[in-house]
């Protein structure tokens, strides 16, 4: 489990500070939650977590208007009919938002009044591809993006994410499409990356690693273990993961070269340590606008 998922189930355990509120007739989609069940909230006015399933559009405002207010933390799961979270900026004491699913919403809301806001997870939004706004957050400290199972989620950029205050960041997703990862230097207070080991190449993950020396995660290192040390998981894309005894060579000529690529990349600007990669994305993107 990565930091900030360590982080997400801390704060919305089911212990007696957390409320789940879901419909009498919950199913795995997440069911459809009543006015009436909403308001069971009133009988309940001391608790500042709360975990929802089930609302749509007319419900969900109901419960950001009536009670939102309320909460500092909010989960929402499996609320995958909603598809305008505008009016989450009413609340300007939120600080921890998770969201589960959603098959409707495709852009950010404006979270420039959101000044308490430091813990952001989206997960599993099919229609989201864009983080355009994610900048007016300017207290946000943790944000994860991507799926929870499996790799799905294409996402434009990530960076609107430059010079964010970001302490913590986890990309679970499929694939950026402007491969461009010269955003990570610049979040200056970053102390942790994380996203699989094979989303880049080895190169890519040796520039981030010489160019963010502040910071660590997964890809910021040649290798890592598995199996209590058993196995190595060399990164980067398409790399093998190999039983360390008997690869001993193997392996430590995968470190060799990643560190060299490390002292190679240090002080180097991402487009010209990559510009084949922006020369391919520039071209997909003429080609798109065709």
């Amino acid at each position: 489990m990565n930091p900030f998922d360590d982080f997400i189930s801390r704060k919305f355990s089911d212990d007696e500070n957390v409320f789940w509120l879901h419909g009498e007739k919950m199913d795995i989609g997440g069911g459809r939650l009543t006015f009436e069940e909403i308001d069971r909230l009133a009988g309940y006015p001391q608790l500042d977590t709360v975990r929802i399933s089930g609302v749509n559009q007319k419900t969900f405002e109901y419960f950001i208007a009536r009670y939102g207010k309320q909460f500092k933390r909010i989960h929402f799961f499996k609320c995958k009919l909603v598809q305008d979270w505008a009016c989450l900026s009413d609340l300007p004491n939120l600080e921890c938002l998770s969201w589960f699913w959603n098959q409707r919403i495709d852009s950010l809301w404006d979270m420039s009044n959101n000044v308490s806001l430091t813990a952001l997870h989206i997960s599993n939004f099919t229609r989201l591809h864009s983080l355009s706004g994610i900048e007016k957050a300017k207290n946000l400290r943790l944000f994860s993006v991507g799926d929870a199972i499996w790799e799905s989620m294409i996402i434009q950029s990530l960076m609107p994410l430059a010079g964010m205050p970001l302490e913590c960041l986890a990309w679970q997703g499929k694939h950026i499409m402007d491969q461009d990862l010269s955003f990570i230097p610049a979040l200056k207070r970053l102390q942790w990356f994380f996203c699989a080991i094979n989303q880049f190449s080895t190169e890519q993950c040796a520039w981030v690693s010489a160019n963010c020396p502040h910071a660590d995660g997964r890809i910021f290192h040649p290798y890592e273990s598995w199996e209590n040390g058993m196995k190595a998981a060399i990164i980067g894309k398409r790399k093998p993961v190999l039983n360390v005894q008997g690869n001993e060579e193997r392996i430590q000529k995968y470190v060799d070269k990643y560190q060299t690529l490390k002292k190679q990349y240090a002080g180097i600007p991402y487009r010209e340590a990559f510009p084949d990669l922006f020369a391919q994305t520039d071209m997909k993107i003429k080609e798109d606008r065709v």
